[in-house]
């Protein structure tokens, strides 16, 4: 519903989702990795913490790899995905506007 176009442009919007929803996902399996990788290293406490022998630049890699995963991208990739597949689009709106 918010793509330009109308019906006859199926097969165009189709091929957007094939491309588009397995990046979706390959982000998704990025938050998940980073969630079990957070817990193992911060919620499971200390022992298993030195277990795993983790530096502290790479636990505060986890940590930031977690936020990314969990609160960025979820909420920018999206609007990402949708503004590289119809950047033609945007720029189309940008030049009627002047």
């Amino acid at each position: 519903m918010a793509t330009p176009g109308d019906a006859r442009d199926e097969d165009l919007k189709w091929n957007k989702w094939l491309w588009g929803l397995p990046l979706l996902f390959l982000f998704q399996v990025w938050g998940v990795c980073f969630d079990g990788l957070k817990t193992l290293l911060f919620t499971l406490g200390p022992d298993v913490s030195a277990q795993l022998a983790f530096t502290p630049l790479a636990m505060d890699g986890v940590a930031l790899g977690y936020q990314l995963g969990y609160l960025i991208l979820p909420s920018v990739l999206p609007l990402v995905i949708w503004v590289v597949q119809y950047r033609a689009y945007l720029t189309e709106m940008v030049w009627a506007t002047e």
